[in-house]
Order: structure tokens, then C-alpha cells, then sequence
């Protein structure tokens, strides 16, 4: 095994961390376990005190064998390589099948296809790109003043113990209406009372007066 140099890239290949462990690919757990012990101790720092590489390599046979003794990273180890736990990592392990469909050429030539034959899917993207034709189309909003003298009424903590304006009715007075005192001398009848309708009759006034 080599020690790692450099930045490490990312492939689709999925052989590198099967090389770092020494095991063909598709190995038992039981082999990926063994050679790690092996290697581990053939490399472990405080066997190689005065080798500046063994720390590193030690780091690159941690790494594979994590990877590979989960089940779930190493199946997109093999289906996708480093690249595939890049994406696991960004945007989560449950998610890297759909990334890997959507990112696919023939994924990306049926959208086109389907953006040609709606016509831009139907003016949404115009809508959305175009900041609905160049604003021409943009829903009005209400004026600022108004709206903001509507907030202002809503926030007054005044308004809340400011009572409704009630006006009480005249009193009633039982008093028949003199119509000949209005349309004069012309015989004209009073209006009777309407029948079921009581009238309290006043009692005279006896009090002093000034």
C-alpha cells in the first residue's frame, strides 16, 4: 500500500479504499476486519515515532475501513465511488440515489424536453425570471402610508378602552298631538293611539314652585 500524497480526488471507481486495506473488493467483513488489525498495528505512530508518514497512513486505513464496515456507505462506496459519499455527506445518505437520477443526462435532456413542449412550463419560469414581465404583471401592493397609518391604528393601546358613543331615546311623552295647533282650523282629526298600547297617565305636579 502507498502512502496517500497530495489533495485526495474524488473518482466513481470505488477501488481506492479497498486498495488502502489491501482486500479485493467485495470482501467479507470478516477480511476487511483482519486486514485493518494487521495494517493498524504495522502502522500505528507510536510503533513508527520516527516515521512523519505512518501518522498519515494511519488516518487513510481508519478512514477506509469506517467506510466500509457500514453497510450503507459502503453500498454507495460501490455504486458511486468517493464522489457518491461526497454527496452522502451534503445531502444525506438517504438522498444520494435521487441525486445521482436527477444529475443524469437523460434525466436532464427529458426536462429540456418537457421545458420545450409546455412552452417554458407554461410561462412559469417567464413569470419567475422576469419578475412577472418585467413587472408589468406584479400584483399591486396596497400604499405604504395606508398601510402603515392601518398598523398604527391596530398597535394604539388607547383605542381599546375608548368606549362606543351611545345616545339614549327623548323621553316619551303621552301627550296627544294638537293637530289643529299644525294644519290650523281645517277640521283635520288627532291621530288615535295605536289599540294594545297603554299610556301612563302623569300625575299632577304638587311640588313648590320657584
Amino acid at each position: 500500500m502507498a502512502p496517500a500524497t497530495g489533495a485526495r480526488k474524488l473518482s466513481t471507481s470505488g477501488e481506492s479504499l479497498y486498495h488502502t486495506l489491501g482486500v479485493p473488493r467485495g470482501a467479507p467483513q470478516e477480511d476487511l476486519k483482519k486486514a485493518y488489525r494487521k495494517l493498524a498495528l504495522r502502522f500505528h505512530p507510536d510503533k513508527n515515532p520516527d516515521n512523519p508518514a505512518a501518522s498519515e497512513i494511519f488516518k487513510e486505513i481508519n478512514r477506509a475501513y469506517r467506510t466500509l464496515a457500514d453497510p450503507i456507505k459502503r453500498n454507495i462506496y460501490d455504486k458511486y465511488g468517493s464522489v457518491g459519499l461526497s454527496i452522502a455527506e451534503q445531502f444525506g445518505e438517504e438522498n444520494v440515489n435521487t441525486y445521482f437520477v436527477l444529475t443524469n443526462k437523460w434525466c436532464k435532456l427529458l426536462f429540456l424536453f418537457i421545458f420545450l413542449i409546455t412552452g417554458c412550463f407554461f410561462c412559469c419560469c417567464c413569470f419567475c425570471c422576469f419578475n412577472f414581465c418585467c413587472g408589468k404583471c406584479k400584483p399591486k401592493m396596497p400604499d405604504e402610508e395606508d398601510l402603515e397609518a392601518a398598523v398604527n391604528l391596530q398597535d394604539d393601546p388607547d383605542t381599546d378602552d375608548i368606549a362606543p358613543m351611545q345616545q339614549s331615546a327623548p323621553p316619551f311623552d303621552p301627550t296627544p298631538f294638537d293637530q289643529s295647533s299644525y294644519f290650523g282650523s281645517s277640521g283635520a282629526q288627532s291621530v288615535p293611539f295605536p289599540t294594545g298600547v297603554s299610556v301612563p297617565q302623569q300625575q299632577p305636579f304638587t311640588g313648590r314652585a320657584y
